[in-house]
């Protein structure tokens, strides 16, 4: 069976964007971690002319339940 390279490549592609965002998801969980040792949640701060706020996303729910890309601690913009 011939092997079809945009097929062949198109998998590679997403596999190595896989892996990228293995160590994104990792750098972000760092930075979060290091973050919610810094600051409460509720806390704020101003970067660039916004302000943002750490968010406890599990802090309203007893469920262990943790969705994909969802980490407990979270910057968000305060609007």
């Amino acid at each position: 069976m011939p092997r079809n390279n945009t097929k062949v490549k198109a998998v590679q592609t997403l596999l190595a964007l896989k892996e990228q965002f293995k160590d994104v998801q990792a750098g972000i969980q760092l930075q979060l971690t290091k973050i919610s040792e810094l600051m409460s949640v509720g806390e704020t701060v101003e970067v660039d002319d916004a302000t943002y706020e750490l968010k406890d996303n599990f802090a309203d729910t007893n469920t262990v339940f943790r969705p994909a890309c969802v980490h407990r601690f979270d910057i968000v913009e305060v609007k």
